[in-house]
């Protein structure tokens, strides 16, 4: 790369100058309402622990849409086969460096000619970042080693932030993620949100955007998967916010995790 690459990035400082009380105290009330929904335990997620009357209500709506009996008219359209694949719930193998830069680049990578991604953001903000996990070290590759990454499409190039082999509160990163006893693969990605970046334009809308903008994450990631044999996702909210937050180095009063997307493959 031989452009300046400095104007791709943004000077944060900035911001701070910007920063008004009013931001701060819409962040804090924000963060307030984020707290309500990561304190349930993963666990307590599985139908096993609903009573039997929710659950044969879960039963009866799962997978299905609603049927309109009053209309004005009904149109037929053509048909198309539909063949759509749903997520992945066992993994037993890692993708490979490849791949994982293949995947990551048709997801989240951006075109330097126009900064677009293949995703849109309101007011092209973009404040959610993918950080990628590696739990073992890559079968394939030992690039990839334990550890979690942020991905610099600029200068296409995964920079290690940590290894993840120190406790927190005396949990593993595994235990923050979830999974109680084994791990559903040993890779992931995390959805982190900027909620500064979004508060001084969008205020309480911008919190909205914030999960809006990571389901298109995760699409434009599910459809690069896609192309790769045996590859699949899937998508998770039931995990330890504020313990993964810490994992990662991430501050609870700026940031929030939306979701993680396992990932892998099943030969």
């Amino acid at each position: 790369m031989t452009d300046d690459i400095s104007k791709y990035y943004y000077d944060n400082s900035v911001g701070k100058q910007y920063q008004k009380e009013n931001d701060i105290y819409l962040m804090r009330e924000i963060n307030k309402f984020h707290q309500k929904s990561v304190f349930i335990g993963p666990k307590y997620n599985q139908k096993k622990h609903l009573n039997p009357l929710l659950e044969s209500y879960l039963f009866e709506i799962e997978k299905k849409i609603p049927k309109i009996e009053i209309y004005e008219e009904s149109i037929a359209l053509d048909d198309t086969v539909i063949d759509n694949k749903g997520s992945l719930r066992h993994f037993n193998a890692d993708l490979n460096f490849q791949e994982v830069s293949s995947v990551l680049n048709h997801s989240f990578g951006i075109d330097k000619e126009n900064l677009h991604r293949r995703f849109p953001s309101a007011g092209g903000l973009y404040p959610v970042y993918p950080i990628f996990i590696q739990l073992q070290n890559n079968e394939y590759d030992s690039r990839l080693s334990r550890g979690y990454y942020y991905f610099d499409s600029i200068q296409n190039r995964l920079l290690k932030l940590g290894s993840l082999d120190n406790q927190v509160h005396g949990k593993t990163v595994e235990f923050a993620l979830g999974a109680d006893e084994q791990p559903m693969s040993h890779q992931l990605i995390v959805y982190v949100g900027d909620i500064e970046k979004v508060v001084s334009k969008y205020h309480y809308v911008g919190y909205k955007h914030l999960f809006i903008e990571t389901g298109m994450m995760a699409q434009s990631l599910r459809e690069a998967l896609s192309s790769i044999p045996a590859a699949g996702d899937l998508s998770v909210s039931g995990f330890r916010h504020n313990l993964l937050a810490k994992h990662l180095n991430l501050s609870l009063s700026t940031n929030l995790i939306a979701m993680i997307q396992w990932i892998g493959k099943e030969v």
